[in-house]
């Protein structure tokens, strides 16, 4: 008993495990940095044509970090369609010689493998890449590589189903943090909701957007009818959003006469269209607003979009309800 009590307390006995997505993604990418002979090591979300660096290590870090990219056209995408993994000499590579990142002499190695999620669909690639040619066998390395990879899989594997709990756990708030007259979440759950799911976006890069309610009537209807007039025209409003929003979209009213959409895995193109949804569903229920949206923009975040859309001078989209 003494022995294991000496054990315990010893120095390296307990490390501290890596309790996320995102910090496995770190310390794999550091250590492949370190390690291996390519000087910037890459974790990269693909979505459709779309590429995004989601983490990065090593010399070319800073400028990688939250990049975007063609996918259809990167070096990843053609050796994949070649099943190629590895080069130490990228332009020797006909699939990849004319690719613009070798033609710029951005990458002259490579070596990259598919990251998945449970189901087997492509999530991205964990990619290590040289501005120049390496004098070296990367075949030697692809094992260790590959190991790696297969770990981060299932580290995200358990962190995707982690977020369908945890997006759920947050609609289960709104019972604590509501409305009063609409029943929806208020401010503090908005808040809350909107750094949590930022949290997800940068650990996973998933797509989000926001939208922005604001009912043009709700001041002159205060001031001629009262707060009764008032809250009725809150509850149309509200009823509308609810209806028209989907199960996963998280809605709450943030200010007196203002509601905030959180839509989940949506761009820009799918908030337009729920724009113009609840655009036409309101005039059918005699609500006049105006609505902003904004997609969140990895660089800055979701934060950020809602402050920016709900600032009448900086607003990206203005549409009339």
């Amino acid at each position: 008993m003494e022995r294991d009590d000496e054990l315990r307390s010893a120095p390296g006995w307990s490390l501290a495990p890596l309790s996320d997505f995102g910090q496995a993604v770190d310390a794999v990418l550091e250590h492949l940095a370190a390690s291996l002979p390519l000087r910037t090591w890459l974790l990269v979300r693909v979505d459709g044509d779309d590429a995004l660096v989601l983490a990065a290590a090593g010399d070319g870090a800073t400028a990688a970090q939250g990049s975007r990219f063609p996918w259809a056209g990167s070096v990843s995408a053609a050796m994949a369609r070649d099943g190629l993994w590895f080069t130490a000499k990228a332009a020797g590579v006909p699939c990849c010689r004319d690719t613009p990142a070798v033609r710029e002499g951005r990458v002259g190695a490579y070596l990259g493998i598919p990251i998945c999620r449970g189901d087997g669909t492509l999530f991205g690639v964990l990619a290590g890449v040289s501005p120049d040619p390496v004098p070296v066998d990367l075949a030697a390395h692809l094992p260790f590589v590959e190991l790696l990879g297969r770990l981060l899989a299932g580290v995200l594997a358990v962190g995707l189903r982690a977020a369908v709990d945890d997006r759920e756990d947050d609609r289960h708030q709104m019972e604590e943090l509501h409305d009063p007259v609409t029943g929806l979440g208020d401010r503090r759950y908005w808040d809350r909701v909107l750094a949590a799911e930022e949290s997800r976006c940068r650990r996973y890069g998933d797509p989000a957007a926001v939208v922005v309610l604001h009912l043009d009537e709700y001041a002159p209807i205060t001031e001629e009818y009262g707060d009764g007039a008032t809250q009725v025209l809150l509850r149309r409003a509200a009823r509308v959003l609810r209806t028209q929003c989907r199960e996963e979209d998280l809605v709450a009213r943030v200010a007196p006469g203002t509601f905030a959409v959180l839509s989940v895995g949506a761009d820009a193109d799918g908030a337009a269209a729920l724009v113009e949804r609840l655009r036409v569903h309101l005039e059918e229920n005699a609500v006049a607003a105006t609505l902003h949206y904004k997609a969140r923009d990895p660089r800055h975040g979701l934060v950020e979009a809602f402050a920016t859309v709900d600032h009448p001078d900086r607003v990206e989209q203005r549409q009339p309800a």
